[in-house]
């Protein structure tokens, strides 16, 4: 089951992340975007295809330093040309960005305080802990503690991008606080903002366009990679190699993985052409990825956390989770389209562009709430609570089923495979069960140790027994 929630989720979330790269090339240079994510797709799946996992670590490498090199050189760039930082945090200031205490407990409003703290965190723990492509990676370190350096490495490197991407947003403002690029036709969707600015404020410096599309291509391929390496070792592993009486060699292994690549990849292409027509590129990458991760952290977690959970309860909560967050992402995305949905947007100026703009200026667009009240509450749950929700419904399924269905052997259990703090309460159930199954065996043999009168009284004994 986690193998097929693996599989899910990669092909609803490598397609996102082909997208992005193609959306900023298409802006530095002028070229279709359905001609450049062939492009891409095939220049990462053959490598990733030749080279393997040391492909993968080694390109994630050297693409990680160009992604945060380019970030720092568009931040550095845009204090230059607003006039540091005093300057940028005053104009976001007037405009309303810094809003950092949005203490709404509503989990309707799409940001708040609590829906990022919480569900962020929700989002990246099932990203990091149970996602393939990154177990992948620490599995291949050499020793524990060298996983354990990696992953305080990867968070604090985490925790600087994420800052960095958003400082270039209050960059990006304090630039357009009185010239809105959306409004005045120069880009036609939000997420063209970044690669719009850097050709525009950048122009005069030879280079810099080609550092950050590099930038871009390098975080986009690096994931790629990294989750078709992942997926085609799983569904070998768990889906082809049973399916063969013989024992494979590892070239034969080999080309088979490669081919499954290659075919997951092609897929994901086609699929590019639906992202193409959703909303923003954050919230349909969360949103697509909650669809398999909120069930994939919950089947891990219930397994260490609950020992009366069986099979048939993880399963089901799997099943149901899955499908639940899939019609609630059709949903949400469906009436987002029908405009039934209507994210309020803070007010933009265009009276600092130096020419007229036929566009109106909407400003603040105002939610309809009556309209908004005809959507099923749960399409209108913000996208940044999507891996909770899964977890929670796979929790609830996954206990009810396993409560009305036979319970597992836990004398059977590897004890070292719940939560420490679980670990106690399993030891004593074990030593209860196993006192039991002792008391039985010691009246059962001395049951059998008794002379009995005759062979009738001993069978109607054992009947008894």
């Amino acid at each position: 089951m986690a193998s097929v929630l693996c599989t899910v989720g990669v092909l609803l979330y490598i397609p996102i992340v082909v997208y992005v790269p193609a959306l900023a090339f298409s802006q530095v240079s002028g070229f279709s975007v359905h001609f450049i994510t062939p492009a891409i797709a095939i220049i990462c799946i053959f490598y990733t295809m030749v080279g393997g996992i040391k492909a993968v670590v080694w390109t994630d490498f050297l693409q990680g330093f160009f992604t945060l090199a380019s970030s720092v050189a568009v931040v550095i760039l845009g204090l230059v040309h607003v006039g540091g930082f005093g300057k940028v945090w005053e104009r976001n200031m007037e405009g309303g960005r810094i809003r950092f205490f949005e203490m709404s407990i509503s989990p309707l409003e799409r940001m708040t305080f609590w829906n990022v703290i919480i569900g962020y965190s929700f989002y990246w723990g099932g990203m990091i802990t149970v996602n393939q492509a990154m177990v992948q990676k620490f599995l291949s370190l050499p020793t524990y503690k060298n996983a354990k350096t990696a992953l305080y490495i990867f968070v604090v490197g985490l925790m600087v991008v994420n800052t960095i991407t958003c400082y270039i947003g209050l960059v990006m403002f304090a630039s357009y606080h009185d010239c809105d690029p959306l409004k005045t036709q120069g880009i036609s969707r939000p997420d063209q903002l970044l690669p719009y600015y850097v050709t525009d404020v950048g122009a005069s410096i030879p280079g810099l366009a080609g550092l950050f599309v590099a930038g871009i291509f390098s975080s986009s391929l690096s994931t790629i990679s990294s989750s078709l390496n992942a997926l085609g070792a799983t569904l070998f592993e768990d889906f082809i190699r049973p399916c063969f009486k013989n024992k494979l060699n590892d070239r034969v292994a080999s080309n088979i993985i490669k081919l499954v690549v290659m075919i997951i990849g092609t897929i994901c292409v086609l699929i590019v052409f639906v992202v193409h027509k959703l909303g923003t590129i954050l919230q349909v990458t969360i949103a697509a990825a909650s669809v398999t991760n909120g069930a994939t952290l919950g089947l891990f977690t219930f397994g260490m956390l609950f020992p009366r959970g069986n099979a048939k309860g993880a399963l089901a909560g799997s099943i149901v989770s899955m499908l639940i967050m899939v019609c609630i992402v059709f949903g949400n995305q469906k009436a987002s389209a029908d405009r039934r949905i209507k994210q309020p947007t803070l007010p933009t100026s265009v009276v600092g562009c130096g020419f007229n703009v036929t566009q109106p200026d909407k400003g603040l667009i105002i939610k309809d709430e009556n309209e908004e009240d005809e959507v099923f509450v749960l399409f209108r749950i913000s996208f940044m609570l999507y891996t909770l929700m899964g977890l929670i419904i796979m929790f609830i399924v996954a206990t009810a089923v396993s409560l009305f269905t036979e319970p597992p052997n836990l004398n059977e259990m590897n004890i070292s495979l719940f939560a420490p703090f679980m670990r106690n309460y399993v030891r004593k159930r074990k030593g209860k069960d196993c006192s039991q199954e002792a008391t039985q065996t010691q009246l059962l043999n001395e049951f059998s140790n008794e002379d009995p009168p005759d062979k009738m009284e001993n069978s109607h004994k054992n009947e008894k027994l």
